[in-house]
Parts: structure tokens; sequence; C-alpha cells
């Protein structure tokens, strides 16, 4: 059973977390001893990959809390091809920092299917819902944002 996990081990591609609780399994089933299972634990942490600890279901946990969060807020996540009605607000990374921001479309038809900022009436809001700049969209395809100056 020793040589089987330094097989693993020699590879790198194993989850430490994962692979100390099926040897420690072994231990309790008496198909390893306990300096074999120490001499395991020290060579598995030794050649540990950072790349293989990556945690899938905690990223997956992760993104599931994030989407319902964006789903209680009651905002659609803009994607191409959805018709906004006037007044709706969807979200969308319109500044490019990876955060989805608060869009609304309050222009002249009643609806659009053209993408964010393709025709007049898109507007950035902040978080209390103030429009706070334009968005069109410029030659190169890239998002203008207009900052709405106070009067």
């Amino acid at each position: 059973m020793k040589q089987f996990f330094e097989s693993i081990i020699v590879t790198g591609n194993y989850n430490l977390d994962d692979l100390t609780e099926r040897m420690t399994k072994c231990y309790a089933l008496g198909r390893l001893t306990e300096a074999e299972l120490t001499d395991l634990i020290a060579l598995a942490t030794e050649n540990a990959q950072n790349a293989e600890q990556v945690d899938v279901y905690a990223q997956i946990v992760d993104l599931q809390h994030r989407v319902a969060q964006l789903e209680q807020a009651g905002y659609v996540v803009w994607t191409p091809g959805y018709t906004t009605r006037r007044g709706e607000i969807v979200r969308y990374d319109v500044t490019g920092d990876g955060n989805l921001d608060l869009c609304q479309y309050d222009g002249g038809r009643t609806e659009t299917a053209l993408g964010i900022g393709k025709i007049d009436g898109w507007y950035l809001l902040d978080e209390h819902l103030n429009k706070t700049a334009t968005i069109t969209k410029g030659e190169a395809g890239a998002f203008v944002i207009a900052p709405i100056e106070n009067e």
C-alpha cells in the first residue's frame, strides 16, 4: 500500500487534503503502519503542487453565493440578445473593472434588443440608482462613459 501512495505522490497530481485523508483511512484499516503514514504525509506535503490544491467545490459554492446575491438584487445580468424595457435596470461590466455595473435603458423606445450603448438612452447608475453617466459605444466598439454634469 505504501508503494501505491508513493507512486501517486511522485506524479504530483493530487490534492494534499484528499490524499492525506485516504492515507489516514488506510492506516485506520491497518493497511499502513504509523511510521509509513508519517513518512507518506511528510513526502506528500513536500511534493504538493500549489495548482493541484484548488478546492473546486469551494469555488462552485462561492459562485453560487455570488449568483444568488445578484438574483436577490432583482437585476438581470444583461446578455447579448436580451430585450431591455425602458426604465429597466440591468447589470453589466461597462467599466471593464470586472464588477457588474448598474445600467439603465431610459431611451425613446419602449424596449430595445440592441446592445448596451448602441443607441442613446443608456445610463450608468450609482448604488443609490442615480444616473451618473451616459453610456455609448465608440467606433472601436469600446464603451464610452460620459459623466453627467450636475447643474
